[in-house]
């Protein structure tokens, strides 16, 4: 009994004299480090939450980003068959079109040819018909004394040299062509009864180089009856 009283008596001088002393001294300590401990965890468990977060928010657009990537992956597919079936088509195709279009180029070229040849050939006949119609008017001019104009679509053909006396007096027939591309008279001076008659054997025949011998044959005529009654 003594030894248990002294042990207790002893344990109450340790807890008096140190132990609470002490515990006294450091409880503000460990209230503080209990806070910042307590922080800590709090803090840690926000971060994990933060994190968790994060990770979801990160699984959602892996997740979106990965279906992007199928999709994308699709069209590249779609367009990798369309590249190989363009090739195929060409590979087919082109070879047979370029084919056709070499033979319409020679085709064309010969069609091309012969047409330059055509034209060639006419505008040779068309200078010699030049040529000819130019040579027929000299003669008129300078041996028959026959003049054109044109005047108001209407062809003035005059002529010179049928009088013996004057040479140099103008007998002027002029002629039009109608909408049905025929002949008429317009004027005549002086008048000449078989005008009507001659340009009708023009639209017969078309030979205009006949009409004009026609028409200056009459007005020598005329101009010899008109050369009788002066000289009467």
């Amino acid at each position: 009994m003594e030894i248990s009283s002294a042990l207790e008596s002893s344990v109450r001088s340790f807890h008096l004299h140190h132990l609470d002393p002490f515990l006294s001294r450091h409880s503000a300590e460990l209230q503080r480090l209990e806070g910042e401990w307590s922080a800590r965890c709090t803090d840690h468990q926000t971060t994990m939450q933060q994190t968790a977060e994060e990770k979801a928010r990160l699984q959602q657009l892996s997740k979106q980003q990965q279906g992007e990537m199928e999709v994308e992956a699709a069209r590249l597919a779609e367009l990798e068959r369309s590249v190989a079936a363009l090739r195929h088509r060409c590979s087919t195709l082109l070879p047979a079109q370029i084919a056709n279009l070499q033979t319409s180029v020679r085709v064309n070229e010969g069609l091309k040819q012969a047409l330059e040849d055509e034209v060639a050939a006419a505008a040779s006949i068309a200078k010699r018909e030049i040529d000819a119609v130019t040579k027929g008017v000299s003669f008129f001019s300078s041996r028959l004394g026959v003049r054109f104009d044109v005047r108001e679509a209407k062809l003035r053909i005059r002529f010179t040299k049928v009088s013996a006396v004057d040479t140099e007096r103008e007998h002027i027939i002029a002629i039009y062509v109608d909408e049905a591309k025929m002949y008429r008279l317009h004027a005549c001076t002086p008048e000449m009864g078989r005008a009507d008659e001659l340009i009708d054997c023009l639209n017969s025949t078309n030979n205009f180089a006949q009409f004009i011998a026609q028409v200056r044959k009459e007005f020598v005529k005329i101009a010899a009856e008109q050369d009788l009654q002066q000289q009467q």
